[in-house]
């Protein structure tokens, strides 16, 4: 995802409900293993690159239509996404407005990106939903941790 246009930092580059950004919510990992083996497993990458487990065990999985679906990672990021993983488990999370702030200034054209631990936890959490779902990902070939990115 690149800019459009120049960002000045504190701008909101987008706003969006929670409905239009986590599109599907798996009640358990069971659920969520269950979607990923349907078709044979040709969308198993994908759910995988685009879901995030909540410490409930629930897995919610962003919409393909939403921009924020298609922002990258990078250990020094030029935007913030205001939420985080504990939101996933909030009994009012229909409610809550997904937003990307800019960290810095942003030239058009350029990518943007956060830092997946700050908002997913993919390297500081050791509960068992985000261990299992380290445990997938592996199996699958996919690396969500941004610790071992290159």
């Amino acid at each position: 995802l690149c800019a459009t246009k120049a960002f000045s930092k504190g701008d909101i580059l987008l706003s969006e409900p929670w409905s239009q950004v986590m599109i599907q919510e798996y009640d358990s990992m069971e659920d969520f293993e269950a979607a990923m083996a349907e078709d044979g497993g040709s969308r198993t990458s994908y759910l995988l690159q685009h879901s995030i487990p909540a410490i409930s065990g629930r897995v919610v999985h962003m919409d393909e239509g939403s921009p924020l679906s298609y922002v990258n990672h990078a250990h020094e990021p030029n935007i913030s996404i205001p939420f985080h993983y504990s939101d996933f488990d909030r009994s009012d999370r229909s409610t809550v407005v997904c937003s990307i702030i800019a960290l810095r200034d942003i030239a058009s054209g350029e990518y943007i990106c956060c830092h997946y631990d700050h908002c997913a936890g993919y390297d500081t959490r050791k509960d068992a939903s985000m261990m299992l779902f380290l445990e997938l990902c592996s199996k699958f070939g996919e690396e969500k941790r941004p610790s071992k990115f290159k």
